[in-house]
């Protein structure tokens, strides 16, 4: 299952677009998910389903949908149909297929806590190329980060690895004002979450990091101060 939330965005600022157009817009979004942003956790679940429910856009979870031909949309479980004018469709996710290591279902490569691949190496893997479910760029600067530490220590150096604690952040951005989910996730889904309408962590970015996102607010300050 890709990220799912671009299509959200995309759902919220497209309907508050077309109401401030005066434009007559049904908006459906099809998802696998239990509920919609549900890697998040159930109370920033139940938040974001509340802004989707006053944007007038609807959700049908725990679907999956094919189209048949231009226009139509078939939703199983149930064989329900849409007939709609457009089609946004996120990309089926599928790993680089690296000869030689050990790889999990589409070609994804398979690491330990540590970022280590198992049964080879040392090799380490970090980010969307790997078997963790979830691609986000904040939680591929974390998994590097772990994989960082395991191979300092390797070489020698006096540090501790600790393993990789995911807890992800997200920007979701709406017709209006951005808001902010955080979760701390264990098996697939977050087991605490929380939405706010101002950022839990700085710099306030999409990309959550420890040094990356630093890393990338300098680089926009000095391009922007080239700029000008």
């Amino acid at each position: 299952m890709p990220w799912q939330l671009p299509l959200y965005e995309i759902a919220l600022m497209t309907a508050g677009r077309a109401y401030d157009m005066g434009i007559e817009l049904a908006v459906t979004i099809v998802s696998p998910e239990d509920s919609p942003l549900a890697i998040f956790g159930s109370g920033a679940s139940t938040a974001v389903s509340e802004l989707l429910e006053r944007a007038h856009i609807q959700t049908i979870n725990s679907a999956y949908a094919e189209i048949p031909k231009p226009g139509e949309v078939v939703i199983n479980p149930g064989d329900r149909r849409l007939h709609v004018d457009r089609v946004i469709a996120l990309p089926e996710l599928y790993g680089p297929s690296i000869r030689g290591i050990p790889l999990a279902e589409h070609g994804f490569i398979r690491v330990n806590p540590y970022g280590q691949v198992p049964g080879v190496g040392p090799i380490y893997a970090a980010g969307d190329a790997t078997d963790f479910a979830i691609k986000h760029g904040g939680l591929s600067s974390q998994q590097a980060d772990a994989a960082a530490q395991s191979i300092a220590a390797l070489a020698g150096a006096t540090v501790t690895p600790e393993p990789f604690n995911p807890v992800i952040h997200g920007m979701l951005l709406t017709d209006s004002k951005p808001v902010y989910l955080t979760a701390h996730i264990a098996g697939g889904h977050g087991f605490s979450s929380q939405i706010t309408d101002t950022p839990t962590w700085s710099p306030p970015a999409k990309i959550a990091a420890k040094y990356l996102a630093p890393y990338l607010e300098r680089r926009d300050l000095e391009t922007a101060g080239a700029e000008s």
